[in-house]
């Protein structure tokens, strides 16, 4: 072997770990935005530093280039790119150029350069778990940040966040719960399993403190999943788990969350649903699907939802006569994407919801029919399918239509498809073990019978 050889050998592995170890930093940095939390951090400058490092390590592992060139071939892939295209189209057309541009530059395009490097950067499942790690710690350290810092307000619920406000957090947390279920099922470790129970526990309190009826519904969507799809984790052990939900809300809630929740059974009496209240967000959508009928192919730009409520907006004009309005949020992904990228913005971010989910739940159903099968494979899987079912319900009533957790996810399912994928290509299931896991058809007998043959000769 030559010189240059044994350093390649020397080399790769740490050009993946660096990488894998930016991607974490970004997660961890754009997402759990601990720089916020503890400012000292800010000073240091990492965001920056971090966005750099993470393509410039990509050009420097030639492995996670020819994922990456193989990745971007498929359609979820492809539809990020897409949605940056529409992002990017945009904005010479939006109602604040300047704005929008800034914003596809800041906000959108970094949260796809990172869902595409997670793309490129996973090489097996165990890059995939600690991903999921880095998620539920940063949850945890998150959560407790904001239970020890912040007080509860008059409305009984946390306010004046750091970054996110009380809705989003909840949200975030509620996606996050599927990654700490799976840890518990699928962590050795007693310490570290009692640890995550501790921080199941701990986020369960935070999504209640932020009194969020929209983390609630989540809250609830995704125990049903975990409850009845969560199959790599026994029934008792599922049964459990959502029993420790609802008893962390029990014990957690107060008189004045319960009363907050039990609105949503009494939707004729909220603001946000009846009364013509502007700023309720049933008239909010309807602008909103307003915006996007008068503009359909290019919408009102990127991140401009909100100058349109304050210029063309049915609303507007009363600011002429000194009436001020709100400019408000989306407060719903959907309409928020739909109005500022128009029709297609909309179709593309329902397909990428869609296919993540259905992506993660068809390799969940692959791994677990494989034999032998594969439980921490199908697990992962699971979560993330999970995960995609909160965030579809939770960002139905928040403006997170580009939200980098979400971006994060959808790489994450990606790459953890690819290289399992590759691997069962790779290394055939062990037909003997299907032959006793399940009775197999008599024409499926004659093929395996043909193939063993084969292999004798």
């Amino acid at each position: 072997m030559t010189a240059g050889k044994t350093i390649e050998r020397i080399a790769a592995p740490i050009r993946a770990n660096a990488l894998l170890g930016a991607l974490m930093a970004a997660l961890s940095l754009y997402v759990w935005r601990v720089q916020d939390l503890f400012p000292v951090l800010a000073t240091i400058k990492l965001l920056p530093i971090v966005s750099i490092a993470v393509p410039v390590l990509i050009l420097l592992d030639r492995r996670a280039q020819r994922q990456l060139a193989f990745v971007i071939k498929r359609p979820l892939a492809r539809l990020l790119l897409l949605i940056a295209v529409m992002g990017a189209l945009s904005v010479p057309t939006s109602l604040w150029p300047g704005m929008s541009f800034d914003f596809l530059t800041k906000n959108l395009l970094p949260a796809i350069v990172l869902s595409l490097a997670v793309m490129g950067a996973i090489s097996s499942v165990i890059d995939v778990r600690r991903f999921v790690w880095i998620q539920v710690v940063g949850a945890t350290i998150y959560s407790e940040v904001i239970l020890t810092r912040f007080d509860i307000g008059p409305n009984g619920r946390l306010g004046n966040l750091v970054f996110y406000d009380a809705n989003d957090l909840g949200m975030l947390l509620v996606c996050t719960v599927p990654f700490i279920v799976f840890l518990l099922r699928h962590t050795r470790s007693a310490i570290l399993r009692a640890l995550v129970l501790g921080s199941l526990v701990l986020c369960l309190l935070t999504i209640v403190k932020t009194g969020s009826r929209g983390a609630f519904l989540a809250l609830v969507a995704v125990s049903l999943y975990l409850l009845f799809r969560f199959s790599t984790v026994n029934v008792s052990t599922r049964v459990i788990t959502v029993g420790v939900v609802a008893a962390a809300l029990i014990a957690g809630a107060g008189d004045s969350y319960w009363k907050a929740m039990g609105t949503l059974l009494k939707p004729t009496e909220d603001y946000n649903w009846v009364g013509g209240e502007s700023g309720g967000r049933m008239e909010v959508w309807s602008r909103g699907i307003g915006y996007m009928t008068s503009r359909p192919l290019t919408g009102v730009g990127l991140g401009a939802f909100p100058m349109a409520e304050g210029t063309i907006s049915p609303l507007a004009a009363k600011q002429s006569y000194g009436r001020g309005i709100k400019w408000s949020a989306a407060h719903n992904s959907f309409v928020q994407i739909g109005a500022e990228l128009g029709v297609p913005g909309l179709l593309l971010f329902g397909s990428i919801l869609w296919m993540t989910f259905r992506m993660a739940g068809r390799l969940a159903r692959d791994a677990r029919a494989r034999a032998p099968a594969e439980p921490s494979t199908a697990g992962l899987a699971s979560a993330h399918a999970a995960a995609v079912v909160g965030f579809a319900v939770g960002g139905f009533f928040l403006s997170q239509a580009y939200a980098p957790y979400l971006y994060f996810v959808v790489g994450s399912v990606v790459g953890l498809d690819t290289v399992v994928r590759i691997r069962w290509r790779m290394t055939p299931p062990n037909i003997g073990a299907m032959a006793q896991a399940r009775p197999m058809p008599r024409r499926a007998r004659g093929v395996t019978r043909a193939v063993a043959m084969q292999r004798a000769r």
